[in-house]
């Protein structure tokens, strides 16, 4: 009778321990954990999550709430080196999750997540993630990243909504910081608003993505595309709101991989230019454009805006007094590099006339254009900035008031030598058929080096130094080659 009784007590006792395990493991994914640690805030209104307390859970769903308050964040460290948690579920009360909250958990391997967060550097270290599983990709998108280790996607895992694998993205909502960092599956990118902002690195190693389609402007920060080498083709709805786009950098602008740009099914070769500045990097490498027209006033182009656009063949200016007003951040900020067929009214530009009043010309302003045979330099002009008619390989004659970079020497700086240069007006980037001119900078010990086009036969001085003046400036020896750099001088 007693072996009876034991046999039964010891049936009975299985089942039991079964279901505690079970209860631990939290495989009800509708129940919320229990046994953290909490902390109440300062203003008693709210909870955060500050350990894992006597919680054993393997899979973890976070409360909403805990003493009738809202739960809105997971502290500092809270689970970190936690290496029996395989799966978290944050509710959509928790708005923040903090630094290293789960650093080096390194069995987590599925994170779910309801609403926007700001992460801060939450996963370091969390290199098995497999699956992060999301309510709605504009949530995701507008979240806050503080690095790629606050991204659990940074460490190989896949994206999931409702669960729906993505490979293509298209939302209206602008892309945060990191947001897709590191994200191996998205192929197709769509931002389906007039005007959207990307973060710094939001798509940065996304090596399967090829298709871009934008309806409208963009705002994108440093490093958005970096390293999205195989980027095909980059759509455009509206080439004059892109023409309003910013790009803090070279990999910011998609079009950097892609070197094309398409509207609707065709592939842009003309674009009209109506707005008054442009953005640095704005058409940078995008060889599918071969004519320009600037229509109205311009007054700025960034840095780069079209380096390595190689495959400009016009470019068509409505005025050249527009022209004239227009800040250059670089030598590859202006269109007319290097371009055979520079119009000004639907004139090819053989001869160039600077306007009267026209107090100062700007860098790299008329460099490149390559038909110009004549230039003709009022005396209201005060100063020629560095490169300004530098690549003219075809320039035979030019009238200037003065030698130099300005009309008065009392205005020049300490180290004047540079910038009393007849080579500065034409600049320090190399071209062919150019011949070299050097000096040196007694100040500040450097060398510099200029370019004067071959084909330069007769220079007029109108006003300022004299040419005896300035070969006695800058030429110290009689076997220097001062009759090469200029030929024949008429005062």
């Amino acid at each position: 009778m007693k072996k009876f009784i034991y046999i039964l007590s010891f049936l009975l006792i299985i089942p039991i321990s079964f279901i505690l395990v079970a209860c631990d493991n939290n495989s009800n994914p509708e129940k919320a954990s229990e046994g953290f640690t909490f902390e109440l805030s300062l203003d008693m209104n709210s909870y955060t999550i500050s350990g894992i307390g006597d919680c054993t859970d393997r899979d973890i769903v976070f409360p909403s709430s805990y003493n009738g308050l809202p739960i809105i964040a997971i502290k500092k460290e809270a689970f970190k080196n936690n290496t029996g948690i395989q799966a978290i579920t944050i509710p959509d009360t928790i708005k923040s999750v903090g630094e290293n909250a789960f650093s080096n958990c390194s069995n987590l391997k599925i994170i779910n997540v309801i609403g926007s967060k700001i992460y801060y550097d939450s996963f370091d270290n969390c290199k098995h993630i497999e699956k992060v599983k999301i309510d709605n990709i504009d949530n995701w998108c507008s979240s806050i990243f503080s690095s790629p280790k606050a991204n659990p996607l940074s460490y190989g895992a896949k994206l999931f909504e409702n669960d729906s694998e993505i490979t293509a993205l298209s939302t209206n909502s602008n892309i945060g910081n990191y947001a897709f960092y590191n994200y191996k599956m998205l192929n197709e990118l769509n931002l389906t608003s007039g005007y959207a902002k990307i973060g710094i690195s939001a798509f940065e190693n996304n090596d399967a993505l090829k298709n871009i389609y934008l309806e409208g402007k963009i705002i994108a920060d440093y490093n958005a595309f970096y390293n999205c080498i195989n980027v095909e083709k980059v759509f455009v709805n509206n080439l004059t709101l892109w023409t309003q786009s910013t790009f803090q950098n070279q990999t910011s602008n998609p079009i950097y991989y892609s070197e094309n740009l398409y509207s609707g099914n065709n592939e842009v070769k003309e674009i009209s230019i109506e707005t008054s500045s442009l953005s640095k990097y704005l058409f940078i490498n995008c060889k599918s454009i071969e004519d320009i027209n600037i229509v109205g006033n311009i007054y700025n182009i960034g840095r780069d805006a079209f380096y390595g656009c190689s495959s400009i063949k016009n470019i068509k200016i409505n005025k050249l007094s527009s022209w004239l007003n227009v800040q250059l951040e670089n030598l590859y900020s202006n269109p007319t590099y290097g371009v055979n067929n520079v119009y000004v009214n639907d004139t090819l530009i053989t001869e160039l006339i600077i306007p009267e009043g026209i107090s100062k010309i700007n860098a790299y302003q008329f460099f490149g254009w390559k038909n110009i045979e004549k230039i003709c330099i009022p005396q209201t002009v005060q100063e020629i900035e560095i490169g300004a008619f530098g690549g003219l390989n075809q320039l035979q004659e030019i009238t200037i008031p003065f030698i130099g970079k300005l009309a008065s020497e009392e205005y020049y700086p300490t180290d004047k030598a540079k910038y009393f240069h007849f080579g500065y007006m034409f600049g320090d980037i190399e071209y062919e058929k150019s011949y070299h001119q050097s000096g040196y900078n007694v100040w500040y010990y450097v060398e510099y080096n200029f370019y004067i086009p071959l084909s330069l036969e007769t220079i007029y001085i109108t006003q300022g130094n004299s040419i005896d003046d300035y070969i006695s400036n800058n030429f110290s020896s009689i076997d220097s080659d001062k009759e090469n750099y200029i030929k024949y001088v008429k005062k």
